[in-house]
């Protein structure tokens, strides 16, 4: 008798009304049932998510690692560094040879 009484609350309230996307019409008793199983299907998402919880955990492992790379990386940053200043001496020594051109041309006998 109560649940005829839950179910003639919800009908008057307009619990019953069409949702969103639906074809037809829900029936108080489908309705109802949508609720229970949304509620048994909020617990198993939060069991899920105790289960990401974990997998987060091995996340923050992983990235440890990423920054080992990281600082790797950063070494290999200096090196083109060091690329970079042997090019700018490649560039003075032409600059010496255009120097050493002009001379030849100045001081010739």
């Amino acid at each position: 008798m109560q649940i005829k009484c839950v179910l003639a609350y919800l009908t008057l309230v307009g619990w019953a009304s069409r949702p969103s996307g639906a074809d037809k019409m829900s029936t108080p008793q489908e309705n109802l049932l949508q609720h229970f199983k949304l509620a048994n299907a909020t617990k198993v998402r939060v069991d899920t998510t105790n289960v990401q919880g974990d997998a987060t955990k091995v996340r923050v492992n992983t990235t440890n690692v990423q920054v080992d790379a990281t600082k790797v990386r950063v070494d290999t940053t200096n090196v083109q560094g060091d690329a970079t200043k042997v090019q700018v001496d490649t560039t003075n020594v032409q600059g010496d040879a255009l120097k050493v051109q002009i001379k030849r041309l100045v001081y010739t006998p």
